[in-house]
């Protein structure tokens, strides 16, 4: 990576390594560490197996201190807060289901070149729901084929995000969402859509890969039933967090309403408006 392009920070927060969760949470936090970005990855938290696989890991730093909710969850305003702390310009909060090839490591490295002086971002990308996966082993050269042939889904509604790449300090006050809980997300892209110089939909460059698995609910493994979401105190905390917060004037939650796309030209990528 050239020196005028800034290291990226990806924060996250692990559910429990038990189960599938494991082997979600194993395949993609690894798939972070093989970009060519060499991004620094913090993972918040202390949950079951969670300091023991960043120790097994060189490179991985744990912070086990993150302010909870009432029901012990992490709140998504303290992981930013702290991760500002630790990165240099950019950081990335990015949900720890998520596998990245590096067709995200030239977007970035092509937005950060493009725009050096932008001071407000996002740059995120719909997620690619897979619902049949398996560990990859990392070991293979071939690992990125691997997922590429054999990790097949579809694309998830482009109000659905888990990535939030941004500048350090754009998001100077989020309201306390807990994770997991959906709304999190809209705020923050409802907010960038409207605040920042630059929202950029980067779906037609990055294929992110989401293990569509089970859900942690009432701190065990279970069928996604988005009928029990909806009545979780928790998310109805995060909906009334969300509608108390956001611009109503200028609802825009969509990763369609950014500003911007990223499009392949040629051997380039360039940033166009959407």
């Amino acid at each position: 990576m050239k020196n005028s392009i800034s290291r990226l920070t990806i924060i996250t927060t692990l559910k429990p390594m038990i189960g599938n969760f494991a082997i979600e949470q194993t395949n993609s936090v690894l798939s972070w560490t093989k970009l060519s970005i060499n991004p620094k990855i913090i993972i918040f938290g202390d949950d079951e197996g969670v300091p023991e696989f960043c120790s097994k890991h060189n490179g991985i730093i744990n912070i086990l201190d993150v302010k909870k909710g009432e029901t012990g969850m992490p709140l998504v305003s303290d992981m930013i807060q702290q991760g500002y702390k630790h990165c240099d310009e950019y950081i990335m909060y990015l949900n720890s289901d998520i596998i990245l090839l590096d067709d995200f490591s030239e977007t970035f490295k092509s937005f950060a070149i493009k725009y050096p002086t932008v001071k407000s971002c996002l740059l995120t990308a719909q997620r690619y729901n897979v619902k049949n996966y398996h560990l990859i082993d990392f070991n293979n050269v071939e690992w990125r084929e691997d997922v590429i042939n054999s990790f097949v889904g579809e694309y998830e509604s482009p109000v659905g995000v888990d990535m939030f790449l941004h500048k350090k300090y754009n998001y100077e006050s989020i309201p306390d969402f807990s994770i997991a809980r959906c709304a999190f997300d809209t705020w923050l892209m409802d907010h960038a859509n409207n605040y920042f110089e630059m929202t950029v939909n980067m779906t037609a460059t990055v294929k992110i890969y989401h293990h569509y698995g089970l859900w942690y609910q009432g701190n065990k493994m279970m069928e996604r039933d988005w009928g029990m979401l909806f009545s979780n105190p928790e998310f109805v905390a995060n909906y009334k967090l969300m509608n108390d917060n956001r611009d109503k004037n200028s609802y825009r939650p969509s990763i369609l309403q950014c500003g911007y796309k990223s499009i392949y030209s040629g051997y380039d990528i360039i940033f166009v408006k959407q």
